[in-house]
């Protein structure tokens, strides 16, 4: 953890600070999930509008098997957005990271979900990860495009494998990315747009 806690700045020059999820977040990781409009929180895996969900996450908080990176408001007063990376330290996936990204809907499309996908990379990066796997609903369409932009391809789609809030069951769409080319790409694009203009 000891490149938290720092700062980072989105396309509109908003200030956002990003540390690892502690035990005094417990409010505000609250307050971010119920904020969450209905249509989102429809297809997270976990009815985050029950305090006992969240309380669970905070009594299991273990870095090594999930590390949750909170993007906060600089005065750390709202969370903005939340990325995890799950590991399987011990057994046949211990190569595997799951990412997971949930950002607040005033945030959305302002380039935080890119930082954050940034940030779990570079941590699967550091853990020795070979391999990211995102799962989603086939009709997530919005987050199939963000992982899609990130090189990320399908590998399989389970049947009615999923049941939403409302008792809707859905395919779930496996899509998986190297993690070491993906970092490349990541750090290519950042030179090309730092990069001068040649005239």
């Amino acid at each position: 953890m000891k490149n938290y806690p720092k700062v980072e700045k989105l396309r509109d020059g908003t200030a956002v600070l990003l540390r690892p999820m502690a035990g005094g977040d417990q409010a505000r990781v609250k307050a971010f999930y119920k904020g969450l409009p209905e249509q989102d929180r429809l297809f997270l895996r976990d009815d985050v509008s029950r305090d006992e969900v969240v309380d669970r996450w905070f009594a299991e908080l273990n870095y090594a098997r999930v590390l949750p990176i909170l993007a906060l408001t600089d005065d750390e007063s709202e969370v903005m957005a939340c990325a995890t990376l799950h590991r399987f330290p011990q057994g046949w996936q211990r190569h595997v990271g799951e990412i997971r990204i949930v950002v607040a809907h005033d945030f959305q499309r302002r380039g935080l979900g890119s930082l954050m996908a940034r940030v779990v990379v570079s941590e699967a990066l550091e853990a020795g990860l070979d391999k990211l796997v995102a799962a989603m609903m086939t009709d997530q369409m919005r987050a199939r495009r963000a992982f899609s932009q990130l090189g990320f391809i399908p590998e399989a789609t389970l049947k009615d494998h999923v049941m939403d809030l409302r008792g809707r069951t859905h395919d779930l769409l496996i899509m998986t990315r190297n993690v070491k080319a993906l970092w490349e790409e990541m750090q290519q694009a950042d030179i090309a747009q730092t990069r001068p203009m040649e005239h």
